[in-house]
């Protein structure tokens, strides 16, 4: 799955608010990287509520080597539908002062000004207390000028202004992972799909999380299979992970 770029995510902020709250798009940054399997000889750029959260849907069994399936009357495994992103499903307008604020932010943002940006996602994020998207890109501007523990807050209070925010799991996730907190990593990553069982970003990351870094080799395939489903164009690399995967696993049994 491609990233959407930045001038797309600048036209989709005019749906910035929940349900059960308001809301905000993905991060207006190219969201952080996880490191390929060193056995691809590549990198692919990338980028959670609670166990029982009511009326969030339920993730695949993270035990399993792979997703569950159903048949046609052949037999043959048919590939699950994708659900939709209930961070962007349940979106409403926001005000005019708000998009002109957020337009704002997102020039410095993208300019790589980080003083600026700081200052104008503080302002907005004073400005929508109820908007999480403002606290999100705050912590990438965080991590950007190495201010880890700024940054860990500003995710953790996304994720407390809208759980349903996928990313602000996945942000916080990658930032864990590089204090080598991998449990905290994972549980993150379980959390965020939870949310959204569907994320591809969240099933690449735990899928690196689990085969580089954990060493747990059946799940990270079930993920990387589940990815390359949800992947709209063929990639070529992450095939050649799955079948070093698959590789090793035959070697290990």
């Amino acid at each position: 799955m491609k990233f959407t770029n930045l001038a797309a995510l600048a036209s989709a902020t005019a749906l910035l608010s929940a349900c059960a709250g308001f809301t905000s798009p993905p991060p207006l940054s190219v969201p952080q990287t996880e490191s390929a399997p060193a056995s691809a000889g590549t990198t692919l750029e990338v980028e959670a509520l609670p166990p029982g959260e009511e009326g969030i849907p339920v993730s695949i069994d993270l035990a399993s080597p792979t997703p569950a399936a159903s048949v046609d009357e052949n037999g043959v495994p048919s590939v699950p539908a994708a659900m939709p992103n209930p961070y962007l499903a349940n979106a409403q307008p926001v005000s005019e002062s708000v998009q002109k604020l957020f337009d704002r932010a997102l020039e410095f943002h993208r300019d790589k000004n980080w003083p600026e940006a700081e200052l104008a996602w503080q302002e907005l994020a004073l400005a929508a207390p109820r908007l999480s998207g403002p606290l999100l890109n705050l912590g990438i501007v965080y991590e950007a000028t190495e201010r880890p523990e700024l940054a860990e807050n500003s995710y953790k209070k996304a994720i407390q202004t809208n759980s349903l925010n996928v990313n602000a799991y996945n942000q916080l996730a990658i930032l864990k992972r590089k204090q080598g907190k991998f449990a905290e990593a994972e549980t993150l990553y379980t959390q965020a799909l939870r949310v959204w069982p569907d994320h591809p970003e969240s099933h690449r990351n735990i899928a690196i999380l689990y085969d580089l870094y954990m060493g747990k080799l059946e799940q990270a395939l079930a993920h990387y299979q589940r990815y390359n489903q949800l992947e709209e164009e063929p990639d070529r690399a992450l095939k050649g992970w799955i079948r070093d995967l698959q590789r090793r696993l035959d070697i290990n049994s």
